[in-house]
């Protein structure tokens, strides 16, 4: 028995000594370990403290692991999990569970990151989740997946399709997002084109143009390059696009406002409804006024005190104090209205004024041109 014993340990030693890979590791605090870090691992390492070896297959569980190589397989870790040699060439495929400080990957991460205590990271590409970073998840590639509840942020230095849930300070994209992104304390931020939808937070897609919906921005939805297609809901500052828009912007506690055209509805505004250019559809409540710096095709109903269409009006106006049209191709009914010119409408209210070619120039109850 004793010399089987001996036999075995020989041969499993000048099976290390001569392979690339060992089935076990065993670590200490490197170069304290068995077998040296130049070996890669087939199989299973145990670290007390800090263990190292080159590529690494298997199950992994350790204070501090580091693989200078590619890792396939499952680490799991007091402290430290980490795939990386600086020049951030290592790939992983599998899962990193629960690093005191943080899970790291220097190159692409194909699997799960969870619980890394101060991050999450990934140098380049993922597919996957992060889940936990106490601080912050954090992609420098592009990923596609989802990261949920970085303490402070989320963010994905390139692409993303998928979800960002939760950053305690903020979700951050800064290349084009395609899915949602929800609960960012701060803020909602993709910098490109966005698909998808931002709830909660401040939501905001700077440079691009976003298909989707933003809903309840703490200060304000925005949509602040590009145009919008989709539904902006209750901004707490205001509903923004400044660019073109279809589609809705519903309660801005402040203002719903299009820099450009708008083909859609604004609902709510509590001081404002504005469109700097054209508009095709309907403005309704907004608390001090509706304004289409354009022309317009639709309805302006009930801004306190005027709806306003800079240039043509085919619609009507309801309710304002005021109401004034360039060209009238219509109905406004209010205390006072006014138009440069009627192609084809009339005038319901106290003081009914009309430029160029109605009835009179100025009369009660009623005035027009057919």
């Amino acid at each position: 028995m004793k010399t089987n014993a001996i036999v075995l340990a020989c041969a499993f030693a000048a099976g290390v000594a001569f392979a690339d890979a060992t089935p076990v590791m065993l670590s200490f605090w490197d170069p304290v370990q068995f077998p040296s870090s130049e070996y890669s691992v087939k199989g299973f390492r145990g670290s007390l403290f800090y263990g190292k070896c080159k590529d690494f297959t298997g199950l992994d569980i350790g204070l501090w692991s580091s693989t200078i190589g590619d890792f396939t397989g499952v680490a799991i870790g007091g402290f430290v999990n980490i795939a990386s040699k600086y020049s951030a060439s290592n790939n992983v495929t599998g899962i990193q569970v629960g690093g005191g400080l943080g899970n790291g990957v220097g190159g692409d991460m194909t699997g799960a990151q969870v619980g890394g205590g101060l991050a999450n990271g990934v140098l380049k590409n993922m597919s996957g989740v992060q889940i936990g970073g106490g601080l912050a998840n954090f992609v420098d590639g592009s990923m596609t997946g989802a990261q949920i509840g970085g303490g402070l942020a989320n963010g994905v230095n390139k692409d993303m399709t998928g979800m960002q849930i939760g950053g305690g300070f903020g979700n951050m994209v800064e290349g084009d997002m395609s899915g949602a992104q929800i609960g960012g304390g701060f803020g909602n931020i993709v910098e490109g084109d966005m698909t998808g939808m931002q709830i909660g937070g401040n939501n905001g897609v700077l440079k691009g143009n976003m298909s989707g919906v933003q809903i309840g921005g703490v200060l304000a939805n925005g949509v602040l390059k590009g145009n919008m297609t989709g539904a902006q809901i209750g901004g707490g500052f205001g509903n923004i696009v400044e660019g073109d828009m279809t589609g809705a912007q519903i309660g801005g506690v402040l203002f719903n406002g299009v820099d450009k055209d708008m083909t859609g509805m604004q609902i709510g505004g509590v001081l404002f409804n504005v469109v700097g250019g054209d508009m095709t559809g309907a403005q309704i409540g907004g608390g001090f006024g509706n304004v289409v710096k354009g022309s317009m095709s639709g309805v302006q109903i009930g801004g306190l005190a005027w709806n306003n269409v800079g240039n043509n009006l085919n619609g009507v106006q309801v309710g304002g104090l005021v109401n004034v049209a360039g060209n009238l191709s219509g109905v406004q009914i209010g205390l006072v209205n006014y138009a440069t010119k009627v192609d084809r409408g009339v005038q319901f209210g106290l003081w009914n004024q009309i430029k160029e070619n109605g009835w009179a120039p100025i009369l009660p109850i009623v005035n027009g041109s057919f």
